[in-house]
C-alpha cells in the first residue's frame, strides 16, 4: 500500500466477499459489475498516484469457474471508469490463484467478478485502503483494543491506518476543545 498510496494513507474499509454458485436465472457472465473503485473521483485520473488501492486476501481458489475477479488489464492507464460493462467485458481476464494469494491493485482498475459457476463458496477479505486526504468509508479511529496496537511488529503503521495519529479529531486534547464548531452569527443591529 506504502509503494501505491504513498507513506502516509488510511484502512477505508474492511469486510469479507462470500460468493455461492450462481443461480441459471443470473442474466450475463458477470455477477459484480465492472468498476473502479475511485470512480467517484472526477477523470481524468492521474494512474500514477490513485486516490483509493485495494487488496483481496483469497481464502479459497480462484479459478474462472469458481467466480474468479475480473479484470481488464491494462485499465489503470485509461484514467476514467468504464463507459459501459461491454467495454469491460470484452477485455476482461479471469485472476486465477490458489487461496492464500494476496491480490493488491490501484483504485484505477476495472475489476468485477465473472459467475460462479460450480457449488460451494469462494470466500476472500478485502481492504480498501485510501489516501491521507480521503475520507475512509468506515471509521476505524478509537474502536481498535490497545492490545492489537501492542503486539503488532508495526504499531506505528497500525496507528496511522486507523487514524490514531490525528489528534485534532479528538474532542478534547490537553483540555482544549478541538473538533470544529458552527459559531452563531452576530445579531445584526
Amino acid at each position: 500500500m506504502r509503494h501505491l498510496l504513498g507513506d502516509l494513507h488510511r484502512a477505508s474499509v474492511s469486510n469479507g466477499w462470500v460468493k455461492w454458485q450462481t443461480p441459471e436465472m443470473h442474466p450475463g457472465p458477470i455477477t459484480t459489475q465492472f468498476h473502479a473503485d475511485q470512480g467517484n473521483v472526477p477523470s481524468p485520473w492521474d494512474w500514477r498516484h490513485p486516490h483509493v488501492s485495494n487488496m483481496n486476501w483469497l481464502l479459497t481458489d480462484y479459478t474462472h469457474a469458481d467466480g474468479a475477479f475480473a479484470y481488464v488489464p491494462g485499465s489503470h492507464q485509461i484514467g476514467r471508469s468504464p463507459k459501459s460493462q461491454e467495454e469491460a467485458l470484452e477485455h476482461a481476464v479471469a485472476l486465477e490463484a490458489p487461496a492464500g494469494s494476496l491480490v493488491m491493485f490501484s483504485g484505477c482498475l476495472w475489476h468485477g467478478a465473472f459467475r460462479k459457476q460450480t457449488p460451494g463458496l469462494r470466500v476472500s477479505m478485502h481492504g480498501l485502503h485510501c489516501a491521507h486526504y480521503y475520507l475512509p468509508q468506515q471509521d476505524f479511529k478509537g474502536r481498535i483494543p490497545e492490545a492489537f496496537y501492542e503486539s503488532s511488529d508495526d504499531p506505528g503503521y497500525l496507528r496511522m491506518l486507523m487514524r490514531e495519529d490525528e489528534p485534532w479529531l479528538e474532542a478534547e486534547l490537553d483540555g482544549t476543545f478541538k473538533v470544529p464548531r458552527t459559531v452563531e452569527p452576530a445579531s445584526a443591529g
